[in-house]
């Protein structure tokens, strides 16, 4: 302790008081100022024993979007503006809490705003929403790690991606190895309102919805890493002519299944290369007519995707490819501009490749394209796309709006932009041109983001 910042504590003599009652006055001026110096005293070593117990930290990110959407008529029904402009927000925060023996907790809360909104927050679809996305604690016991608490679960890039839920699992990691035991607590949608389970909505509390995670990474060596998943998800919903009510708990069904990823990554002389390799039961399908949807395969769903890369000075070319067959769906980030690729201005229609529409049928899916990439400047970097997929359904499901096909093909053509302002600032830029057979004009969106990581 700095003893600069406290009152001398030396005795000295006092003066000669020249008025009858100076010694009371001087005695209770210095019992006064003893007072304060001792709470002085005492407020800064709590600060110094509060500095040394705990660290909190702040980060998070931002961004302000523009869009611009036409002729973008797939799906059973039309739609009723065949152009639109959109704009939306969103901020995210995050802190961790750190304790002196390194356990910790974590809080990310999310604001997402549509513009022309009234203030406040909405449960409505498009409104404004608000949302606490992940809080939960980490005890760390040398090479285990014991977490608790609504935290983001992700097996591979092509699943469970980004979706968060209420969890507990041990980790365990050692000399390239990570192993993953998870138990979950599953409701029909994740805490975005983006369905993480194929189901409709349904009331959580009327339910047993579990899911078992083992997950296995593996860094081979400098170049060379792969994953294994394996998921099995217990769903006992209450249904109501195929459709989940908690009004109804005699019509129940046990649903669910198992899920099997493998993926790998490395490089091969110059060409870098990923690959993804997934599995599921019938009972967890997109196509099961158990969840509400439109369609059903009777079979169990399956999906494969390969990436090769390779750097010519300035300029990458990447390769992507792969199917999604019987219900089986990639998550969003697997795709490119319009054809999937997680961006504002992809279709919703096929914002995740082997899903179609509002209701996730089930579309047989082969897709190809090239992505590249070229970076002109230090700051700027541009793209170019050029994408193919064939999509197939079931029982006369037509995947364009008034169209007569349960079958249609899509071309994209697609270029990206990315300028760095400065550090933690970007602009992106992003137009897309889609031709879909039986529709009569391409579909073409536009749009910009404005976006912060702090």
């Amino acid at each position: 302790m700095n003893m600069n910042y406290l009152p001398s504590m030396r005795r000295r003599s006092p003066p000669l008081p020249e008025r009858l009652g100076g010694y009371k006055k001087l005695f209770k001026e210095k019992k006064m100022k003893k007072i304060i110096a001792a709470a002085a005293g005492l407020m800064l070593a709590g600060t110094m024993v509060s500095t040394a117990v705990a660290g909190i930290e702040f980060s998070g990110d931002a961004r302000a979007r523009y869009y611009y959407q036409s002729d973008y008529n797939l799906g059973a029904v039309a739609s009723s503006d065949d152009q639109a402009d959109h704009w939306n927000s969103r901020v995210r925060l995050k802190m961790r809490g750190t304790t002196a023996g390194g356990s910790y907790a974590v809080l990310k809360t999310r604001v997402d705003t549509v513009w022309g909104n009234e203030p406040g927050i909405s449960d409505d679809n498009g409104g404004d929403t608000f949302q606490m996305y992940e809080a939960y604690v980490g005890v760390p016991m040398g090479c285990t790690l014991l977490t608790a608490g609504r935290q983001q679960l992700s097996l591979t890039t092509g699943f469970w991606n980004d979706a968060y839920i209420d969890n507990a699992r041990l980790t365990w990691a050692s000399e390239g190895t990570t192993v993953v035991g998870l138990y979950g607590v599953l409701n029909s949608l994740d805490n975005q309102g983006t369905s993480i389970i194929g189901t409709p909505a349904y009331n959580a509390n009327d339910a047993e919805n579990r899911i078992y995670v083992l997950g296995w990474n593996q860094e081979w060596n400098d170049v060379w890493s792969s994953k294994l998943g394996a998921s099995y998800t217990q769903l006992d919903l209450s249904l109501t002519d195929g459709v989940a009510s908690p009004n109804n708990p005699d019509a129940r069904s046990e649903n669910g299944g198992l899920i099997l990823n493998a993926a790998a990554a490395g490089q091969a002389g110059p060409v870098a290369l990923t690959a993804e390799l997934g599995w599921q039961q019938d009972g967890f399908s997109a196509s099961d007519d158990m969840n509400g949807l439109t369609t059903e395969t009777g079979d169990d769903g399956y999906g494969a995707y390969v990436t090769a890369g390779m750097d010519f000075d300035a300029v990458n070319v990447t390769f992507l490819g792969g199917f999604a067959m019987d219900g089986y769906a990639f998550d969003a980030p697997v795709g490119f501009v319009m054809i999937a690729g997680d961006n504002q201005i992809t279709p919703g229609a096929i914002n995740n490749i082997g899903a179609f529409g509002a209701d996730d049928i089930a579309v047989d899916t082969y897709f190809a394209g090239f992505k590249t990439s070229y970076q002109a400047t230090e700051t700027l970097g541009l793209g170019l796309n050029l994408a193919y997929a064939n999509m197939e359904t079931s029982n006369n499901v037509m995947l364009v709006a008034g169209g007569t096909e349960d079958s249609t093909s899509v071309y994209e053509i697609s270029a990206t932009a990315a300028y760095t302002i400065n550090d933690g600032t970007m602009v992106y830029a992003r137009a897309g041109y889609m031709d879909v057979d039986e529709m009569e004009d391409p579909a073409f969106g536009f749009g910009m983001s404005l976006e912060l990581a702090f």
